[in-house]
């Protein structure tokens, strides 16, 4: 009897610590991306690729190209919030960027804007280690979505005090 509870007791204990804990999207845009990365891994896109605004510059065969290094890119990796930027503009949230961050410690970069003609949140742009769109050709991708951090720092304010920004202003969530 002893060992079977032990047993018991052990099974308990690995299922509580090998599950991987959950993180609790603190806003919309996070949902949002969080649900396209699980349309992604279940081949939702096989057939038609996502239409993200900013590809509208790239030919079709180039849409399509990045689309699928995206797709594997997101595949190979479990995902978790890392920080999320949200931008207030005229009163009301405008764009926000979400960066999630794998184990491995690769990170991607979701633009989102808020289509008032539907009035809803859009996923608008990706950024990821083969395509930027800002980054100078000498900086590292991982240096440069730090910089995106450092940004949204210097200028923003932390989640629990988004309710002093009035007209326009930046607010921020970082997740350790």
């Amino acid at each position: 009897m002893n060992k079977v509870f032990t047993f018991f007791i052990l099974g308990l204990l690995f299922l509580v610590y090998a599950k991987e804990p959950e993180q609790k999207p603190k806003h919309q845009v996070e949902e949002i991306v969080f649900n396209f990365i699980k349309d992604l891994k279940n081949d939702v896109y096989a057939e038609n690729i996502y239409y993200f605004e900013a590809d509208t510059e790239l030919t079709k065969e180039e849409r399509e190209y990045y689309f699928r290094r995206l797709e594997k890119y997101v595949r190979n990796n479990t995902w978790s919030l890392y920080f999320t930027i949200i931008d207030i503009y005229n009163g009301h949230e405008d764009m926000a960027d979400v960066i999630l961050k794998a184990k491995s410690g690769d990170l991607v970069v979701f633009c989102l804007g808020f289509w008032y003609d539907v009035n809803r949140w859009e996923l608008d742009a990706y950024e990821f280690p083969a395509l930027t769109f800002d980054r100078p050709e000498d900086q590292s991708y991982e240096d440069y979505v730090q910089q995106i951090i450092d940004d949204a720092k210097a200028v923003g304010v932390e989640y629990s005090k988004r309710e002093t920004i009035k007209k326009q202003g930046t607010y921020y969530i970082e997740y350790k």
